[in-house]
């Protein structure tokens, strides 16, 4: 990390107050030019995640932003990607994804016999 960069990253936002705070820094960053958004159509950003990076030292930072019960986060790629690996929603929308096209066979299969 740099000078550009922040400090540390946040696990989850504990609160929205905190995430607000979060927020006016990051947006400030953005219009200083320290930090810039990066589009990415990786395997975890399927999720909604954004990415920014440090003009100066090229860290990437991942945000998610809390919704509800989730409380998001904003890490450095490396930290992120071994965030979500432990809660496991890559896997998670896998296991969904074969249970759908699982279902799908089974309702061919039986149009097929019934028609």
């Amino acid at each position: 990390m740099c000078n550009n960069c922040f400090d540390k990253g946040y696990k989850n936002f504990e609160t929205q107050t905190e995430f607000e705070n979060f927020d006016i820094l990051l947006t400030q960053k953005l219009g200083k030019g320290q930090l810039k958004y990066i589009k990415d159509d990786g395997v975890y950003l399927k999720f909604g995640y954004s990415i920014y990076q440090c003009s100066e030292c090229r860290t990437n930072w991942w945000l998610s932003i809390p919704d509800i019960a989730w409380r998001g986060f904003f890490l450095e790629e490396k930290n992120a990607k071994k965030l979500l690996d432990e809660l496991g929603l890559e896997k998670r929308s896998r296991k969904i994804g074969c249970l759908l096209l699982f279902l799908f066979v089974v309702c061919v299969t039986i149009y097929l016999i019934v028609k």
